[in-house]
């Protein structure tokens, strides 16, 4: 079974990765939102308080942002 990461861990990850807090929505969800250059910002929603963030739910965060899972991981142990 793969390995599961709480809504903290995939934060921590995103904001070393460059993305910036955007605006929180009352008591349930970050938004972050990275601008690289020209392109089109990528934004990312985490749901928060989350002990273990669904597989499904984290390809998506993953995919929202641009980021294959190794670049995650790195980004985790930074």
């Amino acid at each position: 079974m793969p390995r599961r990461y709480s809504s903290r861990e995939v934060l921590k990850a995103l904001t070393n990765l460059g993305f910036e807090k955007k605006r929180k929505t009352p008591g349930s969800h970050q938004t972050l939102v990275r601008v690289e250059g020209n392109e089109t910002p990528r934004t990312v929603t985490v749901v928060l308080g989350k002990k273990q963030i669904p597989p499904g739910t984290f390809k998506s965060i993953l995919r929202q942002a641009g980021i294959s899972q190794d670049q995650f991981e790195n980004a985790l142990d930074a």
